[in-house]
C-alpha cells in the first residue's frame, strides 16, 4: 500500500493517505462533508478562459440551488461543496471577478454596503419559459 496522497476532500481540501481512511467511510474525517472525495490519480491541469469558468460556476451554483430546493436523495450540501471549489479557484486569481453569482454580490455588498438583488420571480420565470 502506497503512503502517498490517495484522496483530497472537494469541500475542505484536506489531502490523505490511503491509511487515513477508514474502510467504508465515505465521509471526510477533517469536516464531515458526506461528498465524495477527489482521487489525486485524477489530477488534470486544463486551460480555460475565466469567463468560461464563471459560466460553469454560475451554472452549478444554480443546479445546487434547485437540489436544495426540490429536495435531494442524499445528504451532501451541494451548495457548500460548490462554494468550497469555487473558492479554491478564485483564491488563485485574487483580482478576477467572482465566479458565483453568490460570490459577486457578496463583494458587491463589501464595497457599496447592503445591495438589493431583483429578477426574476418563480411565476415571471415560468411566463417566461412559455414564451
Amino acid at each position: 500500500m502506497s503512503e502517498g496522497i490517495f484522496v483530497r476532500c472537494v469541500e475542505c481540501n484536506t489531502e490523505f493517505t490511503e491509511t487515513q481512511v477508514p474502510d467504508g467511510t465515505i465521509s471526510c474525517v477533517q469536516c464531515g462533508t458526506q461528498a465524495l472525495p477527489s482521487f489525486i490519480e485524477d489530477d488534470v491541469t486544463i486551460k480555460i478562459n475565466w469567463h468560461e469558468l464563471k459560466i460553469l460556476g454560475q451554472a452549478a451554483e444554480r443546479w445546487a440551488e434547485y437540489i436544495q430546493k426540490n429536495g435531494s436523495s442524499h445528504s451532501v450540501d451541494s451548495q457548500r461543496v460548490i462554494n468550497a471549489i469555487c473558492g479554491r479557484l478564485m483564491a488563485q486569481f485574487p483580482h478576477r471577478e467572482p465566479l458565483t453569482l453568490s460570490a459577486e454580490i457578496a463583494s458587491l455588498r463589501q464595497e457599496y454596503g447592503e445591495v438589493e438583488v431583483v429578477g426574476f420571480t418563480e411565476d415571471e420565470e415560468a411566463n417566461d419559459d412559455e414564451r
